[in-house]
């Protein structure tokens, strides 16, 4: 909801996995409708990262206690 609303710092603090994410959706889309198989390698790599960022923010969010 922060995000829709523009509160982009809130956002990031609640998860802030959620711009990768988007980012990630929307670049995925755009470049499998005007590449096709070819962008398979760079879908891939966004899948990984964005991934990478998921799981590291759940670990830290699960080991590191909250301060509020």
């Amino acid at each position: 909801m922060f995000l829709l609303k523009g509160e982009w710092q809130k956002s990031f603090d609640m998860y802030p996995p959620a711009i990768p994410l988007i980012i990630t959706f929307v670049v995925g889309i755009s470049a499998n409708y005007w590449f096709g198989k070819r962008s398979d390698p760079l879908i891939k790599a966004l899948y990984l990262i964005t991934g990478s960022i998921v799981l590291i923010n759940y670990v830290y969010k699960m080991w590191i206690p909250h301060l509020h």
